[in-house]
């Protein structure tokens, strides 16, 4: 067999920090290796898949942040009242992207300012019951970057260490915090059923009832009704909650409206 064998001198990588306040907090951020900002073109691009961009936005930021700017911007996506979301997001690697492709050869760069400008966060809460589970818990939709990231990370084959991270985040971001609790300390009791395969399974029905798709379909089905004049069927649909069981079936919610309760008695 032939052995290659070659020495790769090392060169001093070029610090190109650039100020960024992000939707009002100030933060430095430093140049990744090349191998980062050449697949980050992915996140930015106009065309792309959603999964392709979610990874290529965790893996920019794991190449740029450290671990606590890293774990900070976590805790403000995860955050419903910050407006860290993924225009902003999308805007931060953009602007960054720019100036280290024209970093200049002598003085600084211009700051890079992210004003927030979050979009309004869609969808309606849901009830999950799951009586095997002993599960009977509220989920509130979460902002669109955790929609994107966990997606991404159920759909693209991932380990079961990302897929645990991802559907962590997405608890935190779902969930009221007592919930949160209950599900954490459940998921690490040994003599508890509760395990990672049935928490993932509710959050991917989560989250393609709560895609941007399934949204626009929603209120297009909204305004047809109301065009129909059947504004009693739309805000039935909007008041309702819905209980989903890990096994995959959807079904409705315990409570009912008043008007169906006479309907039924009339009946």
């Amino acid at each position: 067999m032939e052995t290659l064998e070659f020495r790769t001198p090392k060169r001093a990588r070029e610090e190109q920090p650039i100020p960024v306040t992000l939707c009002g907090e100030e933060l430095v951020v430093q140049r990744p290796k090349d191998a980062v900002l050449y697949f980050a073109a992915t996140a930015i691009g106009a065309d792309v898949p959603e999964p392709d961009r979610a990874m290529a936005v965790i893996q920019f930021l794991s190449g740029t942040l450290g671990l606590v700017d890293r774990k900070r911007f976590i805790d403000r996506a995860i955050d419903p009242a910050d407006p860290v979301d993924l225009g902003a997001t999308v805007q931060l690697v953009g602007g960054l992207l720019e100036r280290w492709n024209a970093w200049p050869a002598r003085g600084r760069v211009e700051p890079l300012v992210v004003e927030a400008d979050p979009a309004p966060v869609t969808g309606e809460p849901v009830h999950i019951v799951n009586e095997d589970l002993e599960l009977d818990l509220v989920a509130h939709p979460p902002k669109d970057l955790v929609l994107m990231f966990v997606a991404a990370a159920l759909a693209t084959g991932a380990n079961e260490g990302q897929q645990a991270w991802s559907v962590g985040i997405f608890l935190d971001a779902a969930l009221e915090r007592a919930d949160r609790d209950v599900v954490a300390r459940r998921m690490r009791d040994h003599d508890d059923d509760l395990d990672l395969e049935h928490i993932a399974e509710i959050v991917q029905h989560l989250i393609e009832r709560w895609s941007p798709k399934a949204n626009r379909a929603a209120r297009r089905d909204a305004a047809r009704a109301k065009g129909r004049g059947s504004a009693k069927a739309v805000a039935g649909a909007r008041g309702g909650t819905r209980a989903v069981t890990a096994g995959g079936r959807v079904g409705a919610a315990k409570k009912t409206t008043t008007a169906a309760a006479r309907g039924r008695g009339r009946g």
